[in-house]
């Protein structure tokens, strides 16, 4: 139901059937008016919701004052709008609210005021029908027609001490949606579904009339209930309301076995590939200079003898580190020797000076990593 913070114990509802409609938030319309003052006010004292339009129903307009509000005026007036245009001016005086409970439900609009014999047309929904195949010239006035529709308002108002007089059915200019088709450029910029339309007469209870006048004038009423009925797909269309889930897709079927190979699983992407064969490791960095030398030596020889060799009778790498070295011929660089107990420990020269002896340039040595079975707990799997 439409209440206001700032105003407790005044309720308007819309009913379908004896059923209060179900409410959505939405957002005040901006406040046309001249006067800023006004429009200040009014933004101030105005609650907006949507409700869903059933096409063809009657409907009515329900207005409920309670505890906790306290009257402040000799009475209140309600002045009933829809689509633009006064419906009914329900009257609640002070004497009537001794009980602290006061309501009235608007039917429609008083066609007959006779007693017993008064009469009432009902509120009903129209659907628009719209098209894009209409006249040009038309288009205007269906804007100017169809922006007026779509909303139902009550203004609330304090009014003075009231005295009785005499009645007037307002006039209310109905539009007919049945027959009339309107341009869709009218209605896609509020999104209108809906009109109203006045039904049959139908009895109604008698009206006595009573003459008042409004304490604030007409721009400042102390509560605006604005209420935007809308189509079920147009409140999806705007939002308002979660759209209907898409039908889930039925599963497929399982598939019959091929003799298609598998898809790789991820854990299998994932492995890491096969290691490469071992090759044989340096021991130590004596041995490396050590092949090295004989190695030199070895081709020095060669190339005194001016002998080109066999590659049958040069020896590989692993049948030199079983031959025993030769006498060099020509006399090789002088190497430091330095005895290394283990990787982790440094050994000094006996004749080593207090100061520190530059660093060796180190020798530039290319190491395969292979990560065998002896090596799987330092690998690293990246993810």
């Amino acid at each position: 139901m439409a209440v206001l913070a700032t105003l407790p114990g005044i309720r308007v509802t819309i009913c379908l059937d004896g059923d209060i409609l179900k409410e959505y938030s939405a957002q005040n319309t901006p406040v046309q008016h001249e006067n800023p003052a006004a429009i200040s006010h009014q933004e101030s004292c105005t609650v907006t919701k949507f409700v869903e339009a059933t096409t063809g129903e009657p409907f009515t307009i329900n207005i409920a004052v309670n505890e906790p509000y306290e009257m402040t005026s000799p009475s209140l007036t309600f002045h009933v709008i829809a689509d633009g245009q006064i419906i009914r001016k329900p009257l609640m005086m002070a004497s009537a609210y001794k009980n602290l409970e006061w309501k009235r439900v608007v039917e429609g609009l008083p066609a007959q005021v006779n007693g017993p014999k008064s009469t009432v047309l009902p509120l009903t929904f129209s659907e628009i029908a719209y098209g894009d195949d209409i006249p040009k010239p038309s288009i205007g006035d269906h804007v100017e027609t169809i922006g007026k529709v779509g909303e139902i308002v009550v203004k609330v108002y304090r009014a003075n001490s009231t005295r009785k007089g005499s009645f007037t059915p307002s006039e209310f200019a109905q539009t007919d949606f049945d027959t009339t088709k309107y341009h869709t450029k009218a209605i896609v910029k509020n999104n209108q579904s809906h009109g109203i339309s006045l039904g049959a007469p139908k009895l109604s209870k008698a009206v006595i009339a009573f003459a008042s006048e409004n304490l604030d004038g007409l721009d400042f009423p102390i509560a605006i209930y604005k209420f935007m009925y809308r189509s079920r797909a147009a409140l999806k269309s705007l939002m308002v309301i979660p759209a209907s889930p898409s039908p889930s897709p039925s599963p497929s079927p399982s598939p019959s076995p091929s003799t298609e190979p598998e898809p790789e699983s991820e854990s299998s992407l994932n492995a890491s590939p096969p290691s490469t064969p071992s090759l044989p490791r340096l021991t130590s960095i004596e041995e490396f200079e050590r092949q090295q030398k004989e190695d030199r030596e070895i081709f020095m020889r060669l190339h005194r003898m001016r002998v080109t060799p066999n590659p049958t009778t040069v020896p590989s790498i692993e049948t030199t580190t079983k031959i025993k070295p030769e006498p060099a011929i020509m006399p090789s660089p002088v190497i430091k020797s330095e005895k290394v107990a283990t990787p982790k420990v440094k050994r000094e020269r006996e004749d080593a000076s207090p100061t520190p002896a530059p660093k060796k340039k180190k020798l530039k040595v290319t190491t395969i990593i292979d990560l065998t079975e002896d090596d799987e707990e330092s690998a690293i799997v990246v993810e």
